[in-house]
């Protein structure tokens, strides 16, 4: 540091005070450079205030790079003499303070200007970044209900389709029981055990069964003396490699949820 000529500036300009104003309020706020993250920082305002003070307002006085000028203030009584004429004198001798107040009343006064400014301008910079984050959080918050309501969505619609998928299914299902039982009568005993025990297996074809009992049937004095039932058959049997796939996927469907067999057949006793 280096001292020659130290005073207070004769003329202190209004540039000089908007410059000291936005280096004291700049300093209540600090943005991480990385994350862009703002942080609010008051307790630097003592540094601020006297470092803008000696920078704007005093002349006569050189610091280096390496030097902490609110250091040096505390550490030289004659910069820290002409730094205290800014600020109001608070001491316990009250003729004092009033002395020192009247001849200190023109720097005194320009500091408080200065310092109005700052606190209007923090206020100002703290509804702005409440404001700030606030949107940030609005766009969070709408962003995650708008994904919880696409996945309801997604959800409803699934179980809409399963819903008409099982449906069909026992639709499908209830014609082949109809079907069977139709068919049932024109089969031997042998051949109705064989049947119920092929069903009461896991992996029992349904199409074959299928087909031993409409064989059965059109050969049965039924199906040639009943032209309707002649022709309900034709259009059944059109439709087999429906029923088919359909029964293989309506198994499939029920033995992973663990309900059990698809069709539930009487066993020979009838019970």
């Amino acid at each position: 540091m280096k001292i020659k000529d130290l005073q207070i500036k004769k003329k202190i300009t209004f540039q000089d005070k908007v410059k000291a104003i936005e280096f004291i309020a700049g300093t209540y706020f600090s943005e991480d450079e990385k994350t862009g993250e703002v942080t609010y920082t008051p307790y630097y305002t003592e540094m601020a205030q006297v470092t803008a003070i000696v920078n704007n307002f005093i002349t006569g006085v050189n610091f280096t790079k390496q030097e902490s000028i609110y250091d040096k203030v505390l550490e030289t009584k004659k910069l820290k003499d002409l730094v205290e004429k800014f600020y109001l004198a608070d001491t316990d001798d009250e003729a004092y303070n009033k002395e020192f107040n009247e001849v200190n009343a023109e720097t005194i006064g320009i500091f408080g200007f200065v310092m109005n400014c700052v606190l209007d301008k923090v206020a100002f910079r703290k509804s702005e970044e409440l404001a700030r984050v606030q949107t940030m959080t609005n766009m969070v918050l709408t962003q995650k209900v708008l994904e919880v309501l696409e996945k309801e969505h997604e959800s409803l619609d699934l179980e809409a389709q399963k819903h008409k998928k099982e449906i069909k299914l026992m639709e499908e299902n209830t014609r082949f029981l109809e079907y069977y039982n139709a068919t049932a009568e024109h089969l031997s005993p042998e051949e109705n055990a064989a049947i119920t025990r092929k069903m009461a297996e896991t992996n029992f074809d349904p199409t074959a069964i299928g087909e031993t009992m409409v064989e059965k049937y059109l050969n049965s004095d039924r199906f040639s003396q009943n032209e309707e039932l002649r022709q309900a058959v034709q259009d059944n049997r059109a439709k087999d490699r429906q029923i088919e796939e359909l029964q293989r996927e309506y198994i499939k469907e029920k033995q992973k949820d663990d309900v059990g067999n698809v069709l539930a057949f009487p066993d020979k006793d009838g019970e």
